[in-house]
């Protein structure tokens, strides 16, 4: 890969899609989600906007220009859950940083729990939402309890059949479709309980191999908030970085001497 060719081809994406935003923003053309107006620019859905923003800070160079950048994406998204994920990146690159590993687990903890709190009582007002970041929210506590009480043995082991948790069996109006909004939840109606078990057994090795931890949280927060699978084509870049993350930590502690090598 040529880094520099890619890294100035997502910084014209960037550009392109930061355009796109600010004028679904000024002149009101966003995507209408919960009765509010909200800006994806080039995306359908919201929450892909934040996680595309998120991605590219994750992967640009360090530098003021794309942080801003990046933040004002990632605003403009008003993805709830993006900005939850900024937040806690930069709150554990914090704690990593400054304090010993004990006292930094305690103290990001600590602050975390501090930071969803807030968000959950004043989301309406910091991220512009209003009320539907909290009824987006407890719909989705909502569609978790409806499916818990009507399932049956067979449905916790087996799952209902593959794809009928997602949007292409809604869009195609198949009689069992089922629109969940979670990763686990969709792997468990489509796949079973081992299905979920298996994902969870991913995100345990992941948190291991990411350093940041970035990758972990938007992967983990957004398999809360949607299905991770379908936020085309930004899963796709997604699950590219989480493979370059697992590589880096294998060269890193299997094979240190390749540390240096770059892909």
């Amino acid at each position: 890969l040529n880094k520099k060719r890619m890294h100035n081809i997502l910084f014209f994406l960037l550009l392109f899609q930061l355009s796109l935003q600010s004028y679904q923003y000024v002149d009101g053309q966003g995507l209408a989600v919960f009765a509010e107006l909200r800006s994806p620019g080039f995306f359908i859905v919201p929450a892909t906007a934040g996680l595309f923003s998120l991605l590219l800070f994750y992967v640009l160079p360090r530098s003021k220009l794309n942080f801003f950048l990046c933040f004002l994406s990632l605003i403009l998204s008003t993805s709830t859950i993006g900005l939850v994920i900024f937040i806690l990146t930069v709150l554990y690159s914090l704690c990593r940083r400054y304090i010993n590993r004990v006292q930094g687990a305690v103290l990001f903890s600590v602050a975390a729990i501090c930071v969803l709190i807030i968000l959950y009582n004043f989301s309406a007002n910091i991220i512009g939402r209003g009320a539907g970041a909290i009824e987006s929210f407890n719909a989705r506590i909502g569609i978790l309890s409806d499916v818990f009480i009507k399932s049956d043995i067979a449905t916790i082991i087996w799952g209902n059949g593959f794809g009928n948790a997602t949007s292409q069996a809604a869009l195609s109006e198949t009689s069992e479709h089922f629109i969940t909004d979670n990763t686990f939840l969709s792997l468990f109606l489509n796949m079973g309980i081992i299905a979920v078990i298996l994902y969870m057994a991913f995100l345990v090795t992941l948190f291991i191999a990411d350093r940041s931890k970035m990758i972990f949280f938007t992967v983990l927060l957004y398999s809360i908030t949607a299905n991770i699978f379908e936020l085309n084509p930004v899963s796709a870049f997604l699950f590219v970085v989480v493979g370059f993350n697992y590589y880096e930590h294998h060269v890193n502690t299997k094979s240190p001497v390749l540390a240096n090598i770059k892909i």
